[in-house]
């Protein structure tokens, strides 16, 4: 381009960080700087979020700490969400939250979102409880928060208190988002629902997924029960995450696309753990690249990694 403005320079150092190349990002930030444009607010935040999306704590603790000096920005709600987050996903929640505790600002829901799910992800069970609390008085119609908290409980072996908090959605008339994951095939749309067995191609899936299983756990995959936060068996827990929606939809992508065509999905929801392993085999056994962009990012698997670098 002859002439590029900070909204292109923003897209630029935005999708970087959406594919988790954290790196790349910061380069072209430099670069933007160089060329003699003043970064903004929205600069910040992209450079910020990527940094959180590829484990960059340090840099991006460094271009937080120089926003003012350097960029002549002073940080808003939106800078100290990616910081938070950046902390939180590192596992070092507590210098989160006391950031938060200490910043000039009102603390908003993203903030404390980014706190509940590393409490959850880091074992931080008593700081999360705190938490979800405030989360609940902040958006007491949000679902996904009691949700959260009852997985959180179900880690802990908490039982009684994990039923509690489920007890507590429904009669709070509140349902929770099921998983859906969609793929476009020769134009066409396909969708699937998390444990949807009425599906019209339900059967020839089901029985392809199942080789699928087979074959990846000879190459070293193990089902990851812990993403199932229900007091069921292990043999439950491995059907439920055998129909997550996305493996429905990579089977069926599997089956209907040519060897070597990229596999495209669309979820609606985070990724688990399990599938994001079971994504990083299939790329292997399959010889396929999977694309699966989830409510956070992409992910871009290909010969068992991903470009997430498990970062997510």
């Amino acid at each position: 381009m002859a002439d590029k403005d900070v909204a292109c320079w923003n897209a630029l150092i935005s999708g970087y960080g959406m594919i988790g190349c954290g790196n790349e990002a910061i380069d072209t930030f430099l670069k933007m700087r160089n060329s003699g444009l003043s970064p903004d607010e929205s600069t910040l935040v992209s450079v910020l979020c990527a940094c959180s999306h590829a484990g960059l704590v340090e840099q991006g603790l460094q271009i937080f700490d120089q926003m003012a000096e350097v960029c002549n920005l002073i940080p808003s709600s939106k800078h100290y969400a990616c910081v938070i987050d950046l902390l939180s996903r590192s596992g070092r929640v507590n210098d989160a939250y006391s950031l938060m505790k200490r910043m000039h600002l009102q603390p908003g829901v993203e903030m404390y979102s980014s706190l509940h799910t590393a409490c959850k992800i880091h074992r931080k069970f008593e700081l999360g409880d705190e938490i979800s609390r405030e989360l609940i008085q902040l958006k007491p119609n949000d679902a996904g928060h009691y949700i959260l908290l009852s997985n959180m409980y179900a880690l802990a072996r908490n039982w009684d208190c994990a039923r509690m908090a489920r007890i507590s959605l429904k009669s709070s008339n509140l349902k929770k988002n099921p998983g859906i994951s969609s793929i476009e095939i020769n134009g066409e749309m396909f969708t699937f629902m998390a444990s949807q067995t009425d599906h019209p191609h339900y059967l020839e899936i089901k029985e392809f997924l199942e080789g699928l299983i087979l074959k990846i756990e000879a190459a070293g995959y193990e089902p990851d029960t812990n993403s199932v936060h229900l007091g069921v068996s292990d043999d439950v827990k491995k059907d439920i995450l055998l129909h997550h929606s996305e493996k429905l939809a990579i089977a069926f992508g599997l089956m209907r696309t040519k060897p070597g065509t990229v596999v495209r999905i669309t979820k609606n929801l985070r990724i688990c753990s399990d599938c994001h392993t079971a994504s990083k085999f299939i790329s292997k056994v399959y010889a396929r690249v999977l694309t699966i962009k989830d409510a956070n990012r992409f992910h871009v698997f290909g010969d068992g990694v991903c470009s997430c670098k498990d970062w997510w």
